[in-house]
């Protein structure tokens, strides 16, 4: 769970629960989360209805196709394309796109 509900606010969380081979159970900010990661491959956690997300967890612990099917898919809710939107830090990653998007914003050369 994020600290926080708000705007666009995510941290490594999610990265770390993808990273170790896991199905996330998330809790942030929803629209946002959906715009960097495919709402298929983790259960989002919504404190003020939790019944949906429990009903999934239930339902994942006891067919296991359904769980396979979930860790294979794809992290990235738009592949490359999210890839150079939030993780292009570096012209070897996404053609540096954000790099270069955040020099321009910075007025840097």
């Amino acid at each position: 769970m994020e600290h926080s509900n708000e705007g666009f606010y995510v941290t490594e969380k999610i990265m770390m629960a993808f990273a170790s081979g896991c199905i996330p159970i998330y809790y942030g900010p929803e629209d946002f989360i959906y715009s960097i990661f495919n709402k298929k491959a983790f259960v989002y956690y919504d404190i003020n209805n939790p019944s949906s997300a429990l009903n999934l967890v239930s339902r994942l612990e006891a067919n296991r196709t359904m769980y396979d099917e979930m860790l294979n898919e794809p992290i990235l809710a738009n592949g490359n394309n999210t890839i150079e939107e939030y993780f292009s830090f570096d012209e070897s990653i996404g053609n540096g796109l954000l790099k270069r998007r955040v020099k321009d914003k910075l007025n840097f050369p």
